[in-house]
């Protein structure tokens, strides 16, 4: 009786089935692989680096753009920010805004469009009134230049920080006086007419009618020399201090720059020093006195937004050849790729592609210079040419031949896949997943871009409801990334707008371009739904009442019926070990809904609609109980198979053994034995192992330690015939552990 009562549950449960659809195939177009100059701007040409001028060619406006727009999203001006009672231009806008100058001139800003103005006439460069665009509108102004670049030389971007201060914890443009101010009387046409006139009297050995003292001073020595520019817009006033070269100080004096007293030298503490004698301010003058329009007294709430502005980052555009310098030690340690060298072999993975012209030499030498030793990698990145020279001295020299052999190769023996954390490990996954996928359609076959329009989106702290991801994103061949319940991370939202801007990927339909959120709104809220609308896709879900149901939704959505994954309700462990095979293959991974009741009765009625059933794990995490009831459903009771070990390596190792038969490539990922959510890194790496030819790269668990066990099979396994790849996953794998598989796997020399 208890058999033909889950026959008939069984049968209630393919009728929904078929009302939700069934198994939904779907032909999808790829997210385009051209991510420029991943490796680039983060490891030769750090764009927005502080303190820095920084280059970027015409074809990486789009990452431009990315950065930019983190940096502005990153400080707000309160949405209440106001002076007067009235709110003032910032309110609720970015503290950073940008000035766009074509061939760095500034009289010839670009400013369409621009909706910010900021006063910098105190600082006395010439300029008062400068435009500014903001978060808003500085997009557009950059796309805009880009298919007119050819009229111009460069363009140079100018991020300033507008001047703010911090009030009740907000961000104002406003602060309170501790002290009477001078507010500067400037140059007018008429009076900068006037000061034009008394130049050319003193320079004629004549007398200032206008500006008292200039005549004295220039006796006394205080100005050592008076000059007019020929479009009669400077006056340059050369002082008789000297700098630190023993060139003559000097002050620069334009319409609307401050009206100075000559008759009032000062140092360059602003300490006046009229009274002193000549000599000595002739010695230590830094400029004059202002002449004051008003003045404000303590107390007073004055706008600070033009007068503490700053250039907080310079960035040069250009349509040319771009020139980097990297160490080989940034790239190479010794043992295996860095962050930085694993994004230059993306790059160069990516650009071959694209039919770019790749040379590390053609020769087995290396460029000699003195004890320097080098090679030359050029990339042709939308029409621009990149030039990266790698240096190392002579002692290095095994090293640097080691990095260019990997680099020509297309392939490392070791690299380090990670980034600073869970978050960005996910997103250098991704980007990897697709420069490899864009390597091998690519090469030797046809230049089309590969595209699909996919992403899937998992929970980075709540990893339960992801265990079932990778057969989907598979199937998809969406990359899998990570995200916050309530909100995305900095670093998962910047590449989801590298993917979707056109200087990167290309003029793709983006109303195609979806993320499928796996999980209920428990683990992903709508508030990252929101934002992810926001950012420009389309989202669906693929969700249940609880882990059991939402990995049985997930496997709705796979094209196969032939066998089927099970994992107990806390098998996280297991499931890792076995998704890249389960990805490979597309079969689903099923999570039961309790380690220790199993299955519910519809899991079990739904599993059972699988030819084939293996739990993953032991009786710990599966009950023996569930593994009966599965041989009564099924029709051939031999077909329900367990594989598992003492505990999660020996598991891990009977997965190797049985699923990944002469694999080529091998990744090392956190067990999770200390903190059981270490093993996030090993879900979006499922993925990239399931995506190489042949079987799939086994993911070896192994965090400070990796038993004799794993060793073996990954040694009876591993195809010796064909040179591979060892992945460290994250951060925080052992290098004892890293050491112990490339030497067992042959790939230390």
């Amino acid at each position: 009786m208890r058999k033909s009562k889950r026959i008939e549950k069984k049968r209630d449960v393919s009728q929904k089935k078929e009302k939700n659809g069934g198994k939904e195939i779907m032909n999808k177009k790829r997210l385009s692989v051209v991510m420029a100059g991943a490796m680039l701007a983060s490891s030769v040409s750090p764009v927005l680096a502080a303190d820095s001028t920084n280059e970027v060619s015409q074809g990486r406006l789009g990452l431009l753009i990315d950065r930019l727009e983190t940096l502005m999203d990153s400080k707000k001006f309160d949405a209440n920010d106001r002076k007067d009672n009235q709110p003032t231009q910032f309110a609720g806008k970015s503290a950073y805004a940008i000035q766009i100058l074509k061939n760095g001139d500034a009289k010839t800003p670009i400013t369409n469009n621009a909706d910010l103005t900021i006063d910098l006439s105190a600082k006395q460069d010439g300029t008062k009134n400068i435009q500014l665009y903001s978060s808003e509108t500085f997009a557009a102004a950059l796309k805009s230049i880009a298919s007119n670049f050819n009229n111009a030389e460069f363009y140079t971007v100018k991020v300033y920080e507008i001047g703010n201060t911090t009030e009740n914890g907000k961000i104002v443009s406003t602060k309170v006086t501790e002290k009477a101010e001078v507010v500067p009387e400037v140059y007018t046409s008429t009076t900068f007419a006037n000061l034009i006139s008394d130049v050319n009297a003193v320079n004629n050995k004549g007398t200032a009618t206008h500006y008292q003292w200039l005549d004295e001073v220039v006796k006394d020595g205080w100005i050592t020399k008076l000059e007019v520019s020929e479009d009669n817009k400077k006056v340059t006033v050369s002082l008789g201090s000297k700098d630190a070269n023993g060139e003559f100080n000097k002050v620069e004096c334009t319409l609307d720059s401050p009206v100075l007293m000559f008759a009032n030298p000062v140092d360059k503490d602003g300490k006046a020093l009229k009274g002193q004698s000549n000599e000595y301010i002739q010695a230590n003058i830094a400029g004059f006195e202002y002449k004051a329009s008003k003045t404000i007294p303590a107390g007073t709430k004055v706008s600070i937004a033009g007068k503490e502005a700053k250039v907080a980052h310079e960035v040069k555009i250009v349509n040319g050849d771009m020139n980097y310098t990297v160490k080989v030690d940034d790239l190479y340690d010794g043992f295996m790729l860095t962050e930085k060298g694993h994004e230059l072999m993306n790059a160069v993975k990516e650009y071959k592609a694209e039919s770019s012209s790749y040379n590390p030499d053609d020769k087995d030498g290396l460029i000699s210079n003195g004890t320097e030793r080098s090679f030359t990698i050029t990339l042709n990145i939308n029409g621009s040419k990149h030039v990266i020279k790698v240096v190392g001295d002579s002692l290095h020299e095994g090293r640097i031949k080691t990095l260019k052999t990997w680099l020509r190769a297309k392939k490392a023996n070791v690299e380090l896949l990670a980034g600073e954390n869970r978050y960005a490990t996910a997103v250098e996954i991704a980007k990897t997943y697709i420069a490899n996928q864009y390597k091998s359609n690519v090469d030797g076959a046809t230049n089309e871009k590969l595209k699909n329009n996919e992403l899937v989106l998992i929970n980075g702290e709540a990893l339960v409801d992801g265990l079932a991801a990778a057969p989907y994103a598979k199937q998809q061949e969406a990359p899998i990334l990570l995200t916050e319940k309530d909100s995305l991370p900095a670093e998962t939202k910047a590449y989801m707008k590298e993917l979707l801007n056109d200087y990167t990927i290309g003029n793709l339909n983006k109303k195609d371009l979806t993320v499928t959120i796996i999980g209920g709104d428990a683990v992903v809220s709508s508030s990252v739904v929101r934002e992810l609308k926001e950012i420009g896709f389309k989202v669906k879900r693929i969700s249940g009442g609880d882990r059991e149901e939402t990995s049985l939704a997930v496997a709705h959505k796979l094209k196969t019926s032939t066998k089927a994954f099970l994992v107990g309700a806390n098998g996280e462990a297991d499931a890792m070990s076995i998704a890249a095979a389960a990805a490979k293959n597309g079969n689903p991974i099923i999570v039961s809904a309790s380690e220790k009741t199993g299955l519910s009765t519809d899991g079990l009625n739904e599993v059972s609609e699988y030819t084939n059933v293996e739990i993953v794990g032991g009786d710990g995490v599966v009950p023996t109980s569930t593994e009966t009831e599965l041989k009564e459903l099924i029709a051939d009771a031999t077909k329900v198979t367990r594989i598992n070990g003492k505990d999660r390596q020996e598991t891990n190792a009977l997965v190797i053994k049985k699923y990944h038969p002469t694999f080529t490539d091998a990744l090392i990922a956190k067990d999770g034995s200390a903190n059981k959510s270490q093993l996030v890194d090993a879900l979006p790496a499922s993925l990239f192992a399931s995506s190489v030819n042949g079987p799939a790269a086994p993911i070896v668990l192994a965090t400070d330690s990796i038993s004799e066990e794993q060793l073996n099979q990954l040694a009876l396994n591993s195809n010796k015939s064909t040179t591979g790849t060892v992945y460290q996953i994250g951060n925080g794998v052992a290098r004892s552990v890293m050491e112990k598989v490339v030497t067992r796997l042959g790939l230390n020399n």
